[in-house]
């Protein structure tokens, strides 16, 4: 069976504050989002897979670095939500079900194993991640019956998030597209699945893929959900630079938070160390305090990205994110360009 898939690929992307469309974002492993997107999609699903992509922002851009792909103009990209980019996208796909994914979700392609037994019984579904509720995404509730109820950014009591991968069954699609094109321009999707909900009797099933990465690039945390769980790198004032030096080379990093008694009051830079090497051959034994330099910038978590990326300068090279609990992270310029996968 041919998969329909379809990408919303239309917005501007304002959180990342990058020149490109966020779909283009590269990841460490230097393919883009969109390109591990659909590798995921045809490893899944096979190369006969039917992919359309909704462009509007530069949309060129896009159109040139994945060629084979269908495109569907969202000419409002720019006055319009994901609810008008994902309506002209159904009423152009052919018979049968459709699967979608917003175009910043970096995803485990396990994950499309995970769902395609609901594809292949044309079951609508939404991709939901059961072990955190953050207050900017989407979040959702069932029934009694176990089906989505509620879904958007401002449910209460909520059991999860909705990771930005969904599908909508032949079945059902008809009554989405009605909807979708009622809601107001500015609506996300899940309005649309909401009213179809209520109104025509829908029924969208939560799929849990929680024990499965699959992360909508976002906000500080998206960017170090790997290795959030992984102490933060410290060196004390008092050390010498030496141990800095000992630890950069273990843990393969260039920068350093410095601490005292009062908390962050430093930073040791990989750079900065170089140039006090070629004036001072004897700096490995000084202090750390003697070499140091700024303390760098702390943002809470949930902060645009964009907000980050701004502090990240030829002076500053990193960004340090409050997690709660006196826990910190880091976050570098590598981070920003790409750190998932």
């Amino acid at each position: 069976m041919i998969r329909q898939v379809i990408i919303l690929a239309a917005g501007m992307g304002t959180r990342l504050g990058k020149p490109w469309p966020k779909p283009l974002t590269p990841l460490k492993d230097g393919r883009t989002i969109m390109q591990q997107q659909m590798e995921n999609i045809t490893k899944t699903f096979g190369a006969n897979s039917r992919i359309g992509v909704v462009v509007g922002f530069k949309l060129e851009m896009i159109m040139e670095a994945h060629p084979r792909a269908t495109y569907i103009y969202n000419e409002l990209y720019d006055q319009t939500n994901t609810s008008k980019s994902l309506w002209r996208a159904l009423v152009a796909s052919q018979d049968g079900g459709v699967l979608w994914m917003n175009g910043d979700v970096v995803f485990d392609p396990k994950v499309l194993e995970r769902v395609r037994p609901f594809i292949d019984k044309d079951q609508s579904f939404i991709c939901v991640n059961t072990s955190k509720t953050a207050d900017e995404e989407v979040k959702y509730t069932v029934d009694a019956a176990g089906h989505i109820l509620d879904l958007s950014k401002k449910v209460q009591n909520a059991l999860g998030e909705a990771v930005g991968i969904n599908f909508v069954s032949a079945k059902d699609k008809d009554a989405l597209i009605k909807r979708l094109d009622e809601v107001d321009d500015g609506d996300y999707f899940e309005r649309g699945i909401e009213v179809a909900i209520e109104k025509d009797k829908v029924t969208f099933v939560p799929v849990d893929i929680s024990d499965l990465f699959a992360v909508e690039v976002d906000f500080p945390e998206d960017l170090i959900k790997e290795h959030i769980d992984k102490p933060l790198v410290v060196v004390r004032t008092e050390e010498l630079v030496s141990h800095a030096i000992e630890r950069m080379r273990k843990y393969k990093i260039s920068q350093i938070p410095v601490i005292d008694v009062n908390g962050f009051v430093g930073s040791v830079d990989e750079s900065d160390l170089f140039q006090s090497f070629i004036t001072d051959k004897n700096t490995a034994e000084r202090p750390v305090k003697e070499v140091m330099g700024k303390p760098f910038p702390i943002v809470k978590a949930g902060t645009p990205v964009e907000e980050v990326s701004k502090l990240i300068t030829k002076d500053n090279q990193a960004v340090l994110v409050e997690l709660g609990n006196g826990k910190h992270h880091i976050i570098t310029k590598y981070d920003i360009i790409g750190s998932i996968k």
